[in-house]
């Protein structure tokens, strides 16, 4: 099976993975589970595991903006899978049954993120190697937060992630955690792409 053929599987498998579980997380949640940075990357990853199978399928050159946005969905749920795993499982007595096993969490947080890891360091060919393109990947990634941002502060929204609970928090918690996260956020982005194209130098 060459290259091609196992980014097909694994894309196919991806997608079948993302709608158990955003239909899974729905049941769970009903309309407010849309508020969750988790479903939303997690839709952003099965719209663009269908549009790079298809490009897959059809042995077309991915364009640099279905590049891009198959990045950002990537970079979206390794920040999904990592925040889980090292920010919000601490916060939640280190319950990673509950967090990474349960439920629709087996697929959001843990499978998908790592299958859509997987596929595109491995076995996608993208060219992705303009110095602003590690800045790019977290463009859904600010848009969220500003928006959550702005909800929590207006009081249409609380939270949905304790570090983004700006009333409870306060105004210097807030901007802390703003920093951290962003910083992660970009660490998370900038390291998939050194990867990526280490990987690629090498084939």
């Amino acid at each position: 099976m060459n290259r091609r053929s196992k980014a097909i599987f694994i894309n196919i498998v991806l997608i079948i993975l993302e709608i158990i579980g955003i239909i899974m997380g729905f049941i769970e949640g009903g309309v407010p589970v849309f508020k969750y940075y988790t479903q939303e990357s997690n839709i952003l990853c099965l719209i663009s595991s269908i549009i790079v199978l298809f490009y897959l399928i059809k042995n077309k050159k991915y364009s640099k903006s279905v590049s891009l946005f198959r990045y950002i969905s990537v970079v979206c749920l390794t920040i999904t899978c990592l925040v889980v795993i090292f920010v919000l499982a601490p916060m939640y007595n280190f319950d990673y049954y509950w967090l990474l096993y349960r439920n629709s969490s087996l697929y959001l947080h843990l499978l998908c993120p790592l299958l859509s890891i997987i596929s595109f360091l491995l076995f996608e060919d993208h060219n992705l190697k303009d110095k602003y393109d590690s800045i790019r990947g977290l463009y859904y990634t600010i848009f969220y937060a500003i928006v959550a941002i702005l909800l929590n502060i207006i009081g249409l929204l609380e939270g949905p992630y304790p570090f983004l609970m700006i009333r409870k928090n306060g105004v210097i918690q807030s901007i802390i955690w703003l920093i951290i996260m962003i910083g992660i956020s970009y660490l998370i982005s900038f390291g998939l792409l050194k990867i990526k194209n280490k990987i690629g130098a090498k084939k």
